[in-house]
């Protein structure tokens, strides 16, 4: 099959409302880390055991990429279906994505989305999924966490400050798409592509000065039971730039976004 190309010498293509290629759907202007571990960009590792200090590409342009912490006995997977938390022989493992996405000196509203599924191995209260936390309590900006009974229907989200919600319905040995948006004063859970919950929340973040984490919830990679569960997709956006981009309310542009995740992707975890 040939092509044309056309050349125009000369001829700078500039201008903010040019299309921008993204490596995934769901990127935007506020867009702060995109991680899809079946993506081979992201995650370019055979299958089999991970190492620590294993890297994964950020599918946001630019932003920085994540690094796995496993310790010595304890293991991390990796296969075609994402990533395996398998073992936490050793102690905990987590995905380190640093102090980049830290919310606190902007206060703007953000969105964090995590697709996974826990193990019916599970064991311990409240083993972290993702956030920016030493705990649920005064240490915590944001977490997601499944709750004080292994295996049972529900997946706790929490905002600044430690309000809780609980988003029943669901086992955690389930796979899903679990979300919190936090705007001031007010925020929201998503549960696989729609809104379940609202709780009210502080108005000014917390400031953890903790790492952020997937497979824990940030500081020394949990601070309860360490986590036996397969990630599949982590992301987080900037909510006030990109409805500010969009023309949207803040809720209305999350609302937005976690639908598209979700239609985008549902068929292609187990």
């Amino acid at each position: 099959m040939s092509g044309l190309i056309i050349q125009l010498p000369g001829t700078t293509f500039t201008g903010s409302g040019l299309l921008k290629l993204y490596r995934d759907a769901i990127i935007n202007s506020g867009s702060l880390f995109c991680f899809d571990f079946l993506d081979t960009y992201c995650n370019p590792y055979a299958a089999g055991n991970l190492t620590n200090g294993a890297i994964f590409t950020n599918l946001v342009p630019g932003a920085p990429v994540a690094t796995l912490q496993v310790p010595t006995s304890s293991i991390v997977t990796t296969d075609s279906n994402g990533v395996n938390f398998a073992s936490t022989a050793g102690g905990p493992s987590g995905i380190n994505l640093g102090t980049t996405y830290d919310m606190a000196a902007s206060n703007n509203a953000f969105l964090a989305t995590i697709w996974f599924k826990t193990s019916s191995s599970q064991t311990g209260a409240y083993p972290g999924v993702m956030g920016l936390a030493g705990n649920t309590g005064t240490t915590c900006q944001y977490a997601v966490d499944t709750g004080p009974t292994p295996g049972q229907s529900t997946t706790r989200i929490s905002s600044s400050g430690g309000a809780s919600s609980a988003t029943t319905g669901i086992a955690p040995t389930t796979m899903q798409q679990i979300a919190l948006l936090w705007t001031p004063g007010m925020a929201y859970g998503f549960r696989n592509g729609a809104l379940i919950s609202n709780l009210t929340a502080n108005t000014t973040l917390l400031a953890p000065g903790l790492p952020e984490a997937i497979g824990a919830t940030g500081g020394a990679m949990s601070a309860y039971a360490p986590l036996l569960a397969r990630i599949y997709r982590a992301w987080k956006e900037n909510i006030t730039v990109s409805a500010a981009a969009s023309g949207l309310t803040p809720l209305a542009q999350a609302t937005a976004q976690i639908a598209a995740d979700y239609a985008a992707n549902s068929g292609r975890f187990s």
